[in-house]
């Protein structure tokens, strides 16, 4: 479990990294669109967000609060945390490269039917 968070952290934040770069380089900066100030790096936000989901979790609160903060072992991967209120809270800045990044990797196989 915590080799395969090692390897999803890596790639994400190789990820982040170009992302910025792209970002820096080809979009205009927006004064009134302001990301939300943390001290959680992007590549980590987004970490705990995938995490989430290929775990056997089926509720985000008790997921961050009890595993991710509970355990010293994951904990300590994430330098400092924020509290599960502020980390909902900053969990939408993430959404533009996170889309990007799973559309990147396209996790899972598409059957190309929609299910209802």
């Amino acid at each position: 479990m915590v080799e395969q968070l090692i390897a999803i952290f890596c790639d994400i934040d190789d990820f982040c990294m170009e992302y910025e770069r792209y970002v820096k380089t080809h979009l205009l900066t927006d004064e009134t669109h302001k990301t939300p100030k943390t001290s959680m790096e992007m590549s980590y936000i987004m970490t705990i967000v995938v995490f989430f989901h290929l775990s056997k979790h089926r509720y985000f609160k008790w997921y961050y609060k009890d595993f991710i903060c509970g355990d010293p072992r994951i904990a300590g991967f994430f330098g400092k945390l924020v509290s599960y209120n502020r980390f909902v809270e900053i969990m939408q800045s993430v959404a533009a490269p996170l889309t990007l990044y799973m559309m990147k990797h396209s996790f899972g196989k598409c059957s190309g039917r929609a299910t209802a």
